[in-house]
């Protein structure tokens, strides 16, 4: 720690934040670094880790995930950097990715590749996605519209499709570089980083309303919305300094979180839950019913065909909390009781206590 000090300068600052840590990593350094948000502990959880390019954190299971860029291997840990794993291997240089924990993918770009590939969050059924497309930079992906949206850095444009890869349309273009982009889904906004005004701006999801947040003076990276403290966060690189700044989302309220000026950050995420609203019914591998729909006391789960599988069963409330998770073996129906929840809106999942598939999620809605 006493070395991470003379490293990182870290401006103490007073907010409340929904979101838990803030991780971000350096590629001069070989290390990943956490930020406790409500303390501002900064603490290094890995290091030897050879060129790290994103981060994207699955809050749900508690994992980090990051590009191992020239290694050409995606890598995830737990949030104390314990239990590292490579989860995808021989994906050429990966450039970026962004984890969707409510249907278990990753979504992810490689350098000089035309496409974007899709795999579970465990590296399998790595395939195409989208194609073509042209040097994806950001990447952002919305479960409550069933939407992943993207940069393409040689056109300056932004362009969105469903989650399965289909109805490409391109929302927004400009002469401008743009680079990075995040999503709120509470307010429907896209924010980005036009490198070329040195700005973070906002569209809302058809590429109307543009809006200037931020100007900020020096060349952007990563930019990371927080839908439930209403924060935005990103990254600067200059000559010789590289930070982290917050702010609200109109702008104001600007904070320092670190500023360092002995390496370059690259990658940067928040810890915040995946907001469930207006979560849309996704269609997986097996068929499945709920009774009755709305419940008050039992909900039935009915799978058409057996699976026989030791799963995982959770419930999830409109903030993207979780409130239930109990281990079942189903062979075709389950039972879940009301107990004490209260009414409202919830997304149910089942996943592979094994594999970590996600099996099925669905909205359901108790009275």
């Amino acid at each position: 720690m006493r070395l991470l000090l003379l490293l990182i300068f870290a401006t103490i600052f007073s907010s409340t934040h929904a979101q838990e840590f803030l991780f971000f990593g350096s590629q001069q350094t070989g290390s990943i670094y956490k930020v406790d948000l409500s303390n501002n502990n900064i603490k290094a959880i890995d290091s030897g880790v050879v060129h790290i390019r994103r981060f994207s954190v699955d809050t749900l299971n508690k994992k980090i995930y990051w590009a191992a860029g020239s290694q050409n291997k995606i890598v995830r840990s737990d949030y104390s950097g314990a239990n590292k794993q490579d989860v995808l291997l021989n994906a050429s240089d990966i450039n970026n990715l962004k984890v969707d924990p409510i249907n278990g993918k990753i979504y992810y770009s490689i350098i000089g590749n035309s496409s974007i590939r899709v795999c579970s969050l465990n590296g399998l059924n790595s395939q195409i996605l989208i194609s073509p497309v042209n040097n994806v930079q950001g990447i952002a992906v919305d479960a409550s519209r069933n939407a992943i949206y993207w940069t393409e850095y040689n056109n300056g444009d932004i362009k969105k499709a469903r989650l399965d890869g289909s109805n490409v349309t391109t929302i927004f273009n400009s002469n401008d570089i743009i680079f990075d982009l995040d999503i709120n889904p509470l307010n429907g906004l896209l924010y980005f980083t036009n490198r070329t005004g040195d700005l973070i701006q906002s569209i809302d999801t058809t590429g109307g309303n543009l809006q200037t947040i931020i100007s900020a003076g020096a060349r952007l990276g990563t930019v990371k919305v927080s839908a439930q403290s209403n924060q935005l966060f990103w990254v600067t690189n200059g000559t010789n300094r590289s930070q982290v700044s917050m702010s609200d989302l109109t702008g104001n309220n600007i904070q320092t979180i670190i500023d360092t000026t002995t390496f370059v950050i690259s990658g940067m995420d928040i810890s915040e839950a995946p907001t469930l609203v207006g979560v849309s019914n996704v269609n997986y591998a097996y068929e499945t019913s709920l009774f009755p729909v709305p419940f008050s006391e039992e909900l039935f789960v009915t799978f058409k065909d057996p699976i026989d599988k030791n799963v995982i069963v959770s419930l999830f409330d409109i903030s993207g909390r979780e409130v239930f998770s109990q281990k079942k073996n189903i062979h075709n129906q389950t039972q879940l009781e009301r107990g004490d929840l209260m009414s409202g809106i919830y997304l149910i999942r089942i996943i592979d206590e094994e594999t970590k598939e996600v099996i099925m999620a669905k909205k359901v809605m108790v009275k």
